[in-house]
């Protein structure tokens, strides 16, 4: 018996990130250093970003066809990741998943996924960050950057403690927009919700009269609702009017 138990967690300490998933068809380590700008452009997937201890950025691809492998390559400081030519087959199972190491920051981050879910629970540090979605969920976990930008149509938005010195949010239909930032951007920003609701919860304390100074909120006032940091605990949620 003691025995067994020394096995299984000799397993556990020492079993790869993709615990021998029988649908991975590619597993490959990078450089970090190399990479300066970090391209994503697929139809239908599922894609996940989070942070690990590791030296090198690691991705992997889930697939239930290794026929249909998507375009991975790495040039001039680029690494691209496209599969839009195949990739909204009936059938067609795509998981991307990207472990970035905690000292990888880089200069740009662009990814676009149209209709899967997108779970971006940790993106690394940079100047620029551009996220895209059609209709699939988006989630965006701690962020902290120069530049960022999220598009939808109308899948709803889940951003969580963002910093940056300015943003532009859009959803061109009924997509919701979940956003909490932890400090008001430094340069005039924008939010867009035309026909979903807009919650926006500001980790820091101000008025609104600051926030409508340095937001340009292009919404319903009925759909719009603010949540305001008040003293070190306690948050108060209120409606008020953009007119």
């Amino acid at each position: 018996m003691k025995r067994l138990l020394v096995f299984m967690l000799f397993c556990i300490l020492f079993s790869p990130l993709h615990s021998q998933d029988k649908n991975l068809i590619f597993s490959e380590y990078y450089e970090y250093k190399d990479i300066e700008i970090m391209n994503i452009d697929v139809v239908n997937s599922d894609i996940k970003t989070q942070k690990y201890s590791g030296d090198s950025l690691l991705i992997e691809v889930y697939s239930n066809n290794r026929d249909l492998m998507p375009q991975i390559n790495l040039k001039d400081k680029t690494l691209s990741i496209n599969a839009t030519e195949f990739s909204a087959r009936e059938g067609y199972y795509l998981n991307i998943s990207i472990y970035f190491p905690v000292n990888f920051k880089p200069e740009e981050i662009n990814f676009s996924n149209q209709d899967g879910k997108s779970d971006y629970e940790y993106l690394p540090d940079s100047k620029i960050v551009m996220l895209k979605t059609a209709t699939g969920e988006m989630n965006v976990g701690y962020t902290q950057t120069d530049f960022f930008s999220v598009k939808t149509i109308d899948g709803n938005l889940n951003i969580k403690n963002l910093k940056c010195e300015y943003f532009i949010i859009q959803s061109l239909n009924k997509g919701n927009i979940n956003l909490s930032l932890s400090s008001l951007p430094e340069v005039t920003s924008l939010i867009v919700g035309k026909k979903g609701k807009v919650f926006l919860e500001v980790r820091q304390k101000t008025t609104i009269e600051e926030i409508k100074d340095i937001i340009d909120f292009q919404c319903p006032s009925r759909n719009l609702v603010l949540k305001v940091l008040r003293g070190s605990v306690n948050v108060s949620e209120e409606r008020f009017n953009l007119d």
